[in-house]
């Protein structure tokens, strides 16, 4: 590839991320003409319907049994090489599995998401998507937990998208991609603290008991709603002020 080419292809890139920054930091002015307040509001989630996720060598989480759309679990756990045997993998995996059956990701982010907004922009939640004023379109590009090796650090990963619809006239009116990646701790799996401290190894989180890593699963759903929440709060505050 030529010099010419390379900075071309580096200018397209620079217009691109220069173009999606701009949207994204003009996002709320499109929420500038409503207001929540009163008003019905409903919500869907998808997911990308991913197969079954196996590991350099050891671990295999299988499906939950619900659908393609609504199995968000099989992508949970990600683990790489180890030194761990088998045996004690296989211990882990059937208590990951049993955690996740009991788990309904998709359905948390999408009640918390309705939940907590509502308490911010006083609308009514409802479950009719077709009469609701407004739908959430919840859609979960990708989320779990992972780690480079049984000895290393766990970290929690998510990468959601929130748009706004007026469901009247299907206008898109708000748009966020919400990204996070950040150490487990052990609080977070015990008592949902977010703090970081106490970082888990890929190890100490498959010797937690089943019941554990529920606990761990759901808090890491409803932190999923909280930093959906969090994006869609500050945009409203600032169409708010543009609308003085």
């Amino acid at each position: 590839m030529n010099k010419n080419m390379k900075k071309s292809i580096h200018l397209i890139i620079a217009v691109i991320v220069l173009i999606s920054m701009f949207a994204c930091s003009n996002a709320y002015k499109k929420l500038i003409p409503y207001t929540f307040n009163g008003k019905t509001v409903a919500a869907v989630v998808t997911s990308t319907p991913w197969g079954n996720v196996t590991t350099n060598s050891y671990f295999s989480i299988g499906s939950s049994g619900k659908s393609k759309s609504d199995d968000v679990l099989n992508t949970l756990i990600n683990i790489g090489t180890t030194v761990i045997n088998s045996i004690e993998a296989g211990k882990a995996q059937a208590k990951m599995d049993s955690a996740m059956k009991h788990v309904d990701v998709a359905g948390i982010i999408k009640s918390q998401t309705l939940k907590q907004g509502s308490n911010i922009l006083h609308y009514n939640p409802i479950n009719d998507t077709h009469t609701a004023d407004f739908l959430f379109s919840i859609t979960i590009n990708s989320y779990g937990i992972g780690a480079n090796s049984w000895a290393s650090s766990v970290n929690f990963n998510m990468d959601v998208t929130l748009k706004i619809y007026d469901n009247h006239t299907s206008t898109l009116i708000w748009k966020v991609n919400v990204t996070e990646s950040r150490p487990v701790s052990s609080s977070f799996f015990l008592t949902g603290t977010t703090a970081v401290g106490n970082v888990l190894t890929a190890l100490q989180l498959s010797q937690l008991t089943a019941d554990q890593m529920k606990t761990g699963f759901t808090h890491m759903a409803e932190f999923t709603a909280n930093e959906i929440i969090n994006k869609l709060q500050k945009d409203y505050a600032k169409s708010r002020d543009a609308k003085k």
